[in-house]
């Protein structure tokens, strides 16, 4: 009994993990781990924020978007607080002041928070060999699982018949 809980419980996880990267692939979804709590109480560090592409043109203030600042090498996610032609003004919603850059968003498109996932932003920040070797162990597990529950079947029709 337990061992046929385990196989829906891998399978149905599996599913989900499927059915989350086909509708991310199809929406354009980004994804982005919150580094600090500069945006509470609308994303804590550790969150996951969940950024669509959007036209430029369509942005308006009180918008939270992720953006690279001048000079920065990671992307930041915070409220536009103006908006004069391409350039913004932004803050954190837990900081007092707006930042003191004024960010100008080049191109046509700008990557608009749509949602956050509480607590699983450090998935984000697992690179390289740690996450092959987790797949690998999620796939082996989902694996074993199956063959369990293939080899505790009946083999032929007279095995399945009650005596």
């Amino acid at each position: 009994m337990t061992r046929r809980l385990v196989s829906a419980l891998l399978l149905a996880a599996a599913a989900a993990v499927l059915a989350v990267v086909v509708v991310a692939r199809a929406a354009d979804l980004r994804f982005q781990a919150v580094l600090s709590n500069s945006m509470l109480p609308t994303a804590a560090a550790g969150d996951l924020a969940v950024t669509q592409p959007v036209d430029v043109d369509s942005l308006v203030v009180g918008d939270v978007i992720a953006f690279f600042p001048p000079g920065g090498e990671r992307a930041v996610l915070h409220r536009i607080t103006s908006i004069n032609g391409g350039t913004v003004t932004t803050r954190g919603d837990a900081n007092a002041g707006d930042d003191p850059w004024r960010a100008t968003l080049s191109g046509h498109v700008a990557y608009r928070l749509i949602a956050v996932i509480p607590l699983v932003g450090w998935l984000t920040t697992v690179r390289g060999p740690l996450l092959i070797i987790a797949g690998l162990v999620f796939g082996a597990a989902i694996a074993l699982e199956l063959w369990r529950e293939v080899r505790a079947r009946p083999r032929n029709v007279d095995e399945a018949r009650p005596v």
